[in-house]
């Protein structure tokens, strides 16, 4: 089969499905029965490194002819024509086939393309091959309050279209199949559950190489780590209240936090550091380098995840695989990747945050406890058969009739 997998645009700033999307193709480069495509218009710097690596992973783009051009700048008006003749035949009673193709069926008709895989919530417009698409969650409707009401709107109905429009749709834990099903009204065989192998992420190139001097901080070691995205489910406010509450015991706790910050970040987050009198306790670093990620990694005390819900952690993944000791919520799949209810806590009460943070910056043995428990359940990270599900759930794609 030639499968694409459909990764126009990713940076940092997309947090985990950056990740997933990474360890994704990782993954599929070890396949050698099928030929792989990967649509990539930007030069994001870990997509091209897999594609630097793997030379049998196809690297396909936008705009590789004068007529390829000209017939993009067709498509749209053709299909906004084809979009409203077909409404109008539609209440006619009517039945039209449209000649006219979406972008992405010229690029599928070049190379042969059988199925489309998406690594993140959308399903690009295609009538000439499957569509596969990762739905990472559907947090906006269980805390509907950290969304407007236009953007729980727009994941509404995008959702819904992406659900119905894809021949499969890949989750990573049974909760998120739950969720597609329960929410969506899918049927289970239509939802596929697959962890990533976790054995080939993105800190595996720096494992014997020389770790960077964590100069760029505003105070010296030791400090804690939570690298995310400033979101609001992240709950970064909730770990500022547990620091300021250790402060106020006599326990003044560093935490360095990295990760792409979000409006708000100036406008929530900032506003606590400051009411805390914390700025002399926190950094937060914003988005940082791989090299400068694994430094602060590796020269941290420990790791706190105290996020309020999450697919999956790569944070937590992370930590573990690493073997850095860390904390972390007891929510979604959390307790489930870190098995063992010694190193979790209930993300919503702070006190309980603040108990096993004391713990992570206090007690050694706690910390190597921790260590020992990662070692433990690492193995399960790194051999999820991911590949052979996939292999398997492009056979069963392949095997559904185009609508």
């Amino acid at each position: 089969m030639n499968i694409l997998i459909y990764v126009p645009y990713l940076g940092q700033d997309w947090g985990g499905i950056r990740q997933y999307a990474v360890a994704l193709l990782r993954i599929l480069a070890d396949d050698s029965s099928n030929q792989y495509y990967v649509y990539h218009n930007a030069q994001d710097s870990e997509i091209m490194a897999v594609l630097g690596e793997h030379k049998h992973l196809k690297h396909v783009q936008d705009g590789y002819s004068v007529g390829d051009k000209i017939a993009r700048r067709l498509i749209t008006p053709l299909n906004k024509c084809r979009a409203a003749v077909k409404a109008l035949a539609s209440r006619l009673g009517w039945k039209l086939t449209m000649p006219f193709r979406y972008q992405l069926d010229a690029l599928c008709a070049r190379h042969g393309i059988d199925i489309v895989h998406v690594p993140f919530p959308l399903v690009p417009q295609c009538t000439t091959a499957r569509l596969i698409n990762t739905m990472h969650d559907v947090q906006e409707l269980h805390f509907p309050g950290f969304f407007s009401a236009q953007e729980r709107a727009h994941r509404a109905v995008a959702n819904l279209d992406f659900s119905t429009r894809a021949t499969k749709i890949v989750v990573s834990y049974a909760h998120v199949k739950a969720d597609m099903e329960a929410f969506f009204c899918l049927t289970a065989n239509k939802v596929k559950v697959v962890l990533l192998n976790m054995g080939k992420l993105w800190f595996e190139k720096f494992v014997d190489t020389e770790i960077e001097p964590v100069t760029f901080l505003k105070f010296k070691q030791p400090y804690l780590l939570y690298p995310a995205n400033t979101w609001r489910h992240k709950n970064h406010i909730r770990l500022l209240e547990a620091v300021s509450l250790l402060k106020s015991q006599g326990v003044p706790v560093h935490v360095v936090f990295s990760g792409y910050l979000t409006d708000y970040y100036t406008a929530e987050i900032l506003p606590v550091v400051q009411r805390l009198d914390l700025d002399a306790q926190v950094h937060f670093a914003g988005i940082v380098d791989e090299p400068k990620l694994y430094a602060l990694y590796q020269s941290a005390l420990g790791v706190v995840v105290p996020t309020l819900y999450e697919a999956g952690s790569f944070p937590l993944m992370e930590s573990i695989l690493m073997g850095i000791p860390v904390v972390c919520s007891n929510i979604t799949s959390l307790p489930e990747t870190i098995d063992n209810e010694r190193f979790m806590f209930d993300p919503l009460v702070v006190a309980d945050i603040a108990r096993s943070v004391k713990l992570l910056w206090t007690d050694e043995e706690f910390r190597a406890d921790s260590v020992v428990n990662s070692r433990r359940v690492s193995e399960a990270l790194r051999k999820t058969n991911a590949l052979a599900k996939f292999l398997n759930l492009y056979q069963e794609a392949s095997a559904t009739a185009l609508d």
